[in-house]
């Protein structure tokens, strides 16, 4: 999956988009610290929720995003959000 990704506030909750592929677009939740639950807006038949951890650098800067989405075809732990 190559492309832009975007992370937006909408009312006043974080989004997650995947501009590639229209559909995959999702409420991020807070979990705890730097964690979000990951809610798609769209149901899928081969994953479900998951969890979006903000990574940031010795300054406090967030640079990346780690996403975990368990399930046996899109290994969302393979896709590399870094900011630009």
């Amino acid at each position: 999956m190559y492309g832009d990704a975007s992370v937006v506030v909408e009312q006043d909750q974080l989004v997650l988009k995947l501009h590639p592929y229209p559909a995959l677009v999702a409420d991020l939740k807070h979990l705890h610290y730097d964690t979000f639950e990951i809610r798609w807006r769209s149901q899928f038949a081969w994953f479900d929720r998951g969890t979006a951890n903000f990574v940031a650098d010795a300054k406090g800067v967030f640079h990346k995003i780690e996403l975990n989405v368990p399930n046996e075809d899109l290994y969302f732990h393979e896709i590399h959000l870094e900011r630009k």
